[in-house]
């Protein structure tokens, strides 16, 4: 499984837009800022906002494309309604919640949009 996700440092603040195969693992390093090569205001974004599953690695980096070319206030916008509160859902990362149905991920193609 492969994940999109999006950390941030608080409501409304900066936004890390990533991906991965290994989201604990990314989320982990995020929280410790063990993370080279990273501009230092990503490198705040220790809170855990949202994330999808992919089957693929090849559409997990297809939305992380869509999501960093949208407008800011769009992306913004879709947090508060999927995470109204902002609350980090790394603290309930588990192995069900990374493989829950509702987390995967529906293009627009496979959805009949």
């Amino acid at each position: 499984m492969h994940y999109t996700f999006i950390m941030t440092n608080r409501p409304k603040g900066t936004l890390y837009i990533g991906e991965s195969d290994d989201l604990l693992t990314a989320v982990t390093r995020h929280a410790s800022g063990n993370l080279k090569g990273l501009a230092p205001k990503h490198k705040a974004c220790t809170q855990l906002v949202w994330f999808e599953a992919h089957e693929t690695r090849e559409s997990a980096l297809k939305r992380q494309e869509e999501l960093l070319a949208a407008n800011r206030s769009q992306v913004i916008k879709t947090l508060r309604v999927l995470n109204p509160k902002w609350a980090d859902l790394a603290p309930e990362l588990t192995a069900e919640s990374l493989t829950d149905p509702a987390r995967d991920f529906q293009s627009a193609e496979a959805a009949g949009a």
